[in-house]
């Protein structure tokens, strides 16, 4: 009986160190204890990410401020001091620190999720691609998952999937569990069309009997994929690293060399050759903004830009 109790302890004790984002971080104060509360609230920040870096993304950009002041301490599960020290009067703390990773769902309130989805993935074109799904429940999917993605913060819903950022595939299964009942498998996958990365690949389900019962499970299990969905845009939007083509027509210096140039570019974090020729150069970059903020980057070091179209730059 006590290993039973011990394990379901353990079983409850486990999202705290699972589902947790580890950050380190340095506050700064008068004493100790201020200093670390500095750390804490520094620690909660950064789990934020982008969104708290512009106060222009929300109106309560304040209240959300006094929010993590006032109950930093109750966003972070588990943390150890790695350096303290003083100078001049002042103290410096340095913390390596668990930070919830529920704690955007914690904070913000769903307008100002919306917000940061919309900031922080630079409000993107999403189509929707429904394949495997009967006339008999399509007006339902699609509905569910438009009004989905709307409440989620994704404002521009497209039907063209060539000019979609990102496209969504969804395809349901209908498993007949009696004559009028049915359990539906609903399946969604995200997919970049930039990169060509599945950011999402999920499967819910809901079982219900005639056709007003139906249509609510179809909403039931699209609900339950979406509030995944949710968790993960408002991750990608966290961190607000893109993919960013650029083109280097008429070049006139090395593949190497070019390459090298923007490597060192600050907020690059990666740099791959797509392809060279003597008429132009192509370029996908990782790097933590969007296009039109590493056009104007690239103008500051002297580069004259021809266009800035979506995320391409060509110079």
């Amino acid at each position: 009986m006590k290993k039973i109790l011990m394990f379901l302890f353990i079983c409850l004790l486990m999202p705290l160190s699972v589902f947790a984002k580890t950050v380190t971080v340095t506050g700064m104060g008068g004493s100790e204890k201020t200093a670390l509360k500095d750390a804490m609230r520094l620690a909660v920040e950064s789990a934020l990410g982008a969104y708290i870096e512009s106060s222009t993304v929300t109106e309560n950009y304040a209240v959300i401020k006094d929010r993590i002041n006032s109950h930093s301490e109750g966003y972070i599960t588990k943390y150890e001091i790695v350096e303290k020290t003083k100078e001049n009067g002042i103290y410096r703390v340095t913390i390596k620190a668990d930070v919830r990773d529920d704690v955007t769902n914690i904070i913000l309130s769903d307008k100002e999720k919306r917000a940061k989805v919309r900031f922080g993935l630079s409000d993107p074109r999403i189509a929707i691609s429904l394949a495997n799904v009967s006339n008999v429940y399509l007006e339902t999917v699609e509905n569910a998952f438009i009004d989905g993605f709307k409440d989620i913060g994704f404002s521009r819903i497209i039907k063209d999937k060539a000019n979609a950022d990102f496209v969504v595939t969804v395809n349901i299964n209908e498993n007949k569990t009696g004559a009028v009942g049915a359990n539906f498998v609903i399946n969604a996958k995200i997919l970049s069309n930039k990169t060509k990365e599945v950011l999402f690949a999920g499967s819910e389900s809901a079982m219900g009997a005639g056709t007003a019962g139906r249509n609510h499970a179809i909403k039931r299990a699209v609900k339950k994929l979406l509030d995944k969905i949710d968790l993960k845009t408002l991750e990608l939007a966290t961190n607000p690293e893109n993919h960013v083509t650029v083109i280097i027509t008429n070049p006139k210096q090395s593949v190497t060399s070019m390459q090298n140039f923007l490597n060192e570019l600050q907020g690059v974090t990666g740099v791959y050759l797509r392809r060279a020729n003597g008429m132009a150069a192509e370029f996908d970059l990782n790097y933590i903004g969007n296009a039109t903020d590493l056009a104007e980057l690239l103008e500051s070091k002297g580069i004259k830009i021809k266009s800035v179209e979506r995320d391409i730059v060509k110079i």
